[in-house]
């Protein structure tokens, strides 16, 4: 049997194998879209729809009713409504504030992943953490419904390599034995059943193709393997690099010679899952980075990276108490008399200047853009505004009846390589994978639940998904989804329970071909000035565990 390339769960970041050699590797490179689709409440509406959550922690427990209302997931409205009117908010809630509340030594603005491990990084330090949502985490959430643990967004990671920062952050948290490994013999597709996509179980034509694939994505991870930020010493030169990232993953596959229809179909599926976008728009190397690394396979935590966000706020809550401020809006970050400023909304509405010696910004460029209006140069604004960003939705549905897991992630494919949809051309494909969430658990919980992924590979999906009435209509197109699905694993269609839906608007930064090529990759997350920093994913625009890791590795370093 062909030892192939692994299925993999999309946007559930983390296929980078960063400072693969050794932790005292340091990345060299540094690496806004409008949010104006959408339509806010006004000031006054958000200011009513302000909560203090008792549990800001990642991964929350359940009770009663397992059904969603509403999507949870973004926490948007309060921040953008406030952003975009600003300076009428600030005049009615008395103006600036004219003195210092609060000194530190780093502010480290926005709490998912690379803001908690930033501020992992920076223990011993003076520092506080600010996130404006009720809950850590970012996109990596989880919960828990009656032992049963699963994902609101990413769900693996890649293994890590020996002696990597990857390996050494893992066993640091306590995380190394928690994972369980996905290997490449035990993927799965369902394509009237679960088949073996590599071995030839869809179509005995498809076994040459997945075996060629499998073959370039070994000696691409063993020996040419392309580094996301790129690194003095690494695989290919800089201008291998800029080859590889000027052409597209379509393109690189191409390369590879004439690809079954079934290998084409399940790569699209997972360029759309993964990176939010199609293989005619990514680049390449970035690609390639994601995907030549699960040829050894994927690590998945119960509850996905949830866990290791749930991880980090347990360590830091230990060690740090108080310094990790839930539902704290940052409104304005600037330079003044040779420190940073910040300004913030607390929890009970006030606001307060903080004053530090460093900021680190480790929000998305496009909360950045507004954050530093003030002192944002031009080039940076411009090079920020022409990123793009993809949404995503998850349903989570409870099963009626307890289901031994098959396999972990499960693309579904029906024969068919779908076209790249546009805004006036959507997909007919409402959900590319499926999770057997209880999988990492080893089946351990008495409750099943299915994590269902529905990228959005598009830009402007946002104006759709603020729809009225969208959560019920999803509802209803997740079960369709399902119904089709169901009978496949054998599982009857009636197991189909409560449902829960989150939805990320723009989480997804697209890894568009050319961005290293034409070097703003390695402007996209460098300082501004000598006291603003950076740390989130979006410096290299790869949605993954390990550029979190990497960048929060990398500006702890530099911090004055």
């Amino acid at each position: 049997m062909t030892m192939s390339f692994l299925s993999a769960p999309s946007r559930r970041h983390g296929r980078r194998t960063f400072l693969k050699n050794s932790l005292s590797a340091t990345a060299a490179a540094y690496a806004g879209v409008s949010l104006g689709f959408f339509q806010f409440p006004s000031v006054a509406q958000a200011r009513a729809k302000r909560s203090l959550h008792a549990d800001p922690s990642p991964m929350r427990s359940l009770s009663g009713s397992f059904s969603s209302s509403t999507f949870n997931g973004d926490e948007y409205r309060r921040p953008h409504d406030i952003l975009w009117h600003l300076d009428t908010y600030v005049a009615s809630k008395g103006g600036w504030p004219t003195e210092v509340s609060e000194t530190r030594d780093v502010v480290i603005i926005g709490g998912g992943l690379s803001g908690l491990m930033t501020a992992h990084y920076l223990r011993g330090r003076d520092w506080t953490l600010l996130e404006q949502a009720t809950q850590f985490g970012g996109n990596s959430k989880s919960e828990v419904f009656n032992g049963a643990r699963f994902s609101l967004g990413p769900a693996y990671i890649t293994v890590p390599e020996a002696g990597s920062l990857e390996e050494s952050f893992l066993t640091e948290m306590g995380l190394s034995s928690g994972a369980r490994h996905e290997k490449p013999e035990e993927t799965r597709i369902l394509f009237g059943g679960l088949r073996n996509l590599w071995a030839g179980e869809t179509d005995p034509q498809a076994k040459e193709s997945a075996a060629r694939i499998e073959k370039a994505l070994r000696e691409v991870n063993t020996s040419k393997f392309p580094d996301v930020p790129w690194v003095e010493g690494a695989d290919l030169s800089r201008d291998e690099m800029r080859d590889l990232d000027r052409q597209s993953a379509e393109d690189w596959l191409n390369a590879q010679g004439t690809l079954h229809p079934h290998v084409w179909e399940y790569f699209q599926l997972y360029a759309w899952s993964a990176f939010g976008g199609s293989l005619e728009e990514l680049s390449a190397a970035q690609f390639l980075n994601f995907a030549a690394p699960e040829v050894d396979g994927v690590l998945a935590f119960p509850g996905g990276n949830g866990a290791i966000a749930q991880a980090l706020y347990d360590t830091i809550e230990s060690t740090s108490p108080g310094r990790l401020r839930a539902n704290t809006l940052v409104l304005d970050v600037r330079e003044k008399n040779g420190r940073v400023e910040t300004l913030i909304e607390s929890p009970d509405g006030n606001l307060q200047l903080i004053s530090s010696a460093s900021a680190i910004v480790a929000a998305p460029k496009y909360v950045a853009r507004h954050l530093l209006r003030n002192v944002l140069d031009a080039d940076r604004a411009r090079l920020w505004d022409s990123l793009n960003y993809r949404a995503y939705m998850v349903a989570n549905v409870l099963l009626s009846s307890d289901v031994a897991s098959p396999a972990f992630d499960i693309f579904c494919l029906r024969g068919q390589v779908p076209d790249a949809p546009s805004f006036g051309r959507r997909s007919d494909r409402n959900c590319t994978d499926l999770v057997f969430a209880d999988w990492a658990q080893e089946d351990n919980s008495s409750t099943s639940i299915l994590t269902l992924y529905r990228p959005y590979p598009l830009d402007g999906a946002r104006n759709f998904l603020m729809a009225p009435q969208l959560h019920d209509r999803m509802k209803t197109e997740f079960a369709t989804e399902l119904k089709s699905w169901l009978p496949q694993l054998g599982i009857p269609e009636s197991a189909i329970g409560e449902m829960r839906l989150t939805l990320w608007g723009h989480s997804c930064p697209l890894a568009k071909k050319g961005l290293f090529a034409d070097g703003s990759l390695e402007q996209i997350g460098a300082p501004l000035g000598s006291r603003i920093f950076f740390a989130n994913q979006d410096d290299a625009m790869n949605p993954s565990f390990e550029s979190c890791l990497a960048s929060a590795y990398r500006v702890a370093g530099v911090v004055p």
